[in-house]
C-alpha cells in the first residue's frame, strides 16, 4: 500500500509537517516534491521511496533517518534537499537510483550501506560540503559522475581492488589532485593492484584536475580510457610488470612530456596515446609490440594527432626495418638509439 498517489502534495509550500501512517510500505513518486516540509519522520515499515519523493524540499534540515528496512531509493529521491546535513542510511538499502542525493549542498558526510554494490550515476554530484568519502569493498561499481562537482571533497578511499568505474567520477573536484595506492597519503587512495579499470581517472575535456598519479608496482593492465583527458599530468612512471595498455588509455593527456613503455607490455589498444601533443620522447621497449604495427589496419593510430617533432625510441634491431618506419611515419620522427639509454622505471627523476 502506497503512502499516497504520485504528486499528491506536489508544490504544497504550506505543508511543513506530516505524520506518515505505520501501515504504508512505500512513498509514491513526487509525493512531497517541492513542499514546505521542515522535518520528516519516515516509519520503519516503508520499504520503497519512489522517484523524486522529496525532491527540492529545501526546508528540510539537519538529519534525516531513512527507514530501518528500506530496500530501494528512487531516482532523485532527495534531489536538491539543500539543507540536509546527514542521512542515516540502513544496511538494508541495496538499491539507490541515479541522482538520489544530487545537489544536497549541506551534506557533510555519507556512509555507504553494506548491502549496496552499485553506486549509481550522479548519486552524490554537487554535494559541495562533502570533504571525505570512503567507498567500501562491498561496492563493485561506481557508475559514472558519482562525485562530479563535489567542490570540497579532498579525500577519497576506494577499498575494492576489483572496483569498476564509469566516466568522470571525480570530475570538477578541484581538491583531488593526487592519486595512488592506499596508505600513501594521496587525495584519492585506491586498492587497485592488478588492473586500473576503464575510465577510472577520466576527466572532463578542458577541466583537468589530477596532477600526480602513482601506479602500483604490481599493476598489469591499464584499462580503456583510464587516464583520458588527464592533461595536468606531466610525468608518469609505468610499472615494470605492466602487460596491457587499453584503447585510448592515455588519449589527450596533453601535458604528458615523455613516457617509457617497459618490455613487459605486449598489447596496446587503438588510440592509446592519441593527441598527447606535448610528447618529447616516447620509449617502446618490446619488439613484439612494434611488430604489431605492421599487421594492423590502423598502424599509426596509437599516436594519432601527436606532435610530429616528437621522438620515438625503439630497439636497435629495428634500425633497418623500413616497414616500421613507414608505419610510424605519418605522426612520428624515428630515432633508433634506445640501446644507449639504460632502462630505469624512474627515468624522469
Amino acid at each position: 500500500m502506497a503512502v499516497t498517489q504520485e504528486y499528491a502534495f506536489y508544490g504544497a509550500t504550506n505543508l511543513v509537517e506530516i505524520e506518515l501512517t505505520k501501515y504504508m510500505t512505500e512513498i509514491a513518486g513526487s509525493a512531497f516534491e517541492k513542499t514546505g516540509l521542515t522535518s520528516i519522520t519516515i516509519p520503519d515499515n516503508i520499504l520503497v521511496i519512489r522517484d523524486r519523493a522529496f525532491a527540492e524540499c529545501r526546508g528540510l534540515t539537519g538529519t534525516i533517518t531513512l527507514p530501518k528496512y528500506l530496500r530501494s531509493l528512487g531516482r532523485q529521491a532527495f534531489y536538491r534537499c539543500t539543507g540536509v546535513e546527514h542521512f542515516v542510511i540502513p544496511d538494508s538499502l541495496s538499491e539507490i537510483d541515479n541522482q538520489a542525493f544530487q545537489d544536497c549542498a549541506s551534506l557533510v558526510d555519507f556512509e555507504f550501506p553494506s548491502s549496496l554494490t552499485y553506486a549509481s550515476e550522479n548519486m552524490l554530484q554537487g554535494c559541495s560540503s562533502l570533504t571525505y568519502i570512503e567507498v567500501p569493498e562491498t561496492v563493485e561499481m561506481l557508475a559514472g559522475r558519482v562525485f562530479l562537482n563535489c567542490a570540497n571533497l579532498e579525500k577519497v578511499i576506494l577499498k575494492n581492488p576489483n572496483l569498476e568505474t564509469g566516466y568522470l567520477n571525480f570530475g570538477k573536484c578541484p581538491k583531488l589532485v593526487t592519486a595512488g595506492p592506499i596508505g600513501g597519503e594521496y587525495n584519492i587512495e585506491f586498492a587497485w593492484d592488478k588492473v586500473l579499470p576503464a575510465l577510472s581517472f577520466s576527466e572532463e575535456y578542458g577541466s583537468p584536475i589530477l596532477t600526480d598519479l602513482v601506479l602500483p608496482d604490481t599493476l598489469e593492465e591499464i584499462g580503456d580510457g583510464a587516464l583520458q583527458y588527464c592533461a595536468n599530468i606531466h610525468h608518469l612512471v609505468i610499472p615494470r610488470g605492466l602487460k596491457k595498455i587499453g584503447a585510448s588509455a592515455f588519449e589527450r593527456m596533453t601535458g604528458l612530456l615523455e613516457l617509457d613503455i617497459p618490455f613487459s607490455v605486449s598489447e596496446i589498444g587503438r588510440n592509446a596515446f592519441a593527441y598527447c601533443i606535448s610528447f618529447q620522447d616516447f620509449y617502446l621497449r618490446n619488439n613484439s609490440v612494434i611488430e604489431d604495427l605492421k599487421v594492423q589496419s590502423w598502424p599509426a593510430s596509437w599516436f594519432l594527432g601527436c606532435n610530429v617533432n616528437s621522438m620515438i625510441h625503439v630497439p636497435s634491431t629495428m634500425e633497418q626495418d623500413t616497414d616500421t618506419r613507414v608505419a610510424y611515419g605519418e605522426y612520428w620522427n624515428y630515432r633508433d638509439n634506445q640501446d644507449t639509454i639504460p632502462y630505469t622505471p624512474d627515468i624522469f627523476e
